[in-house]
């Protein structure tokens, strides 16, 4: 005969299978998205977007480009069928996708070469100008926040709430 469970015990067997199901859920959820991507990749490429400018989009090599080109199937996708599930991913929930956004962003201002790979992005696809343009501003951000001790405040603040938002605490974990 199994001996009882302490009150402790079973409350924490239950927060594992909960968190398990959660798990696969987003395991499942990630899946999808990673499928909505290879297709718009391979799309792009059947209505002639580059090798090299779709690999530094996605963040793979040219090679993998080439195999989503090759592999993914997209005799039944649409661009407009497409943009409509990208959509809706995008809104998947509202808050916690905009706070996951924030949280991205206070790493700008020491990591140059993640803001350098995004000039690189958002000249792809809004061309040179724009990613001159928003790189010149997002500097002229960062450096006003640097130098202003409540503009910084005010960043961390935010992260604290983005991360209240997404882990429920103040723990950067």
């Amino acid at each position: 005969m199994a001996r009882p469970r302490l009150p402790q015990q079973q409350e924490l067997l239950v927060d594992v299978w909960t968190i398990s199901k959660v798990r696969e859920d987003v395991e499942r959820l990630l899946e999808h998205v990673v499928r909505l991507q290879s297709e718009a990749v391979a799309l792009a490429g059947a209505y002639g977007g580059k090798q090299a400018d779709l690999a530094t989009l996605v963040g793979v090599s040219r090679q993998r480009v080439g195999q989503l080109f090759d592999q993914v199937d997209i005799t039944d996708v649409t661009k407009a069928s497409l943009e409509a599930q990208i959509r809706q991913v995008e809104g998947w929930p509202q808050d916690v996708m905009t706070a996951l956004v924030q949280l991205a962003r206070p790493r700008d201002a020491d990591d140059q070469e993640h803001r350098e790979l995004l000039r690189r992005q958002t000249a792809i696809v809004y061309g040179q100008a724009e990613a001159d343009r928003r790189h010149d501003a997002r500097s002229k951000f960062l450096a006003s926040v640097s130098s202003d001790p409540d503009a910084s405040a005010q960043v961390a603040d935010a992260a604290a709430r983005a991360r209240r938002t997404v882990f429920g605490t103040d723990a950067s974990a």
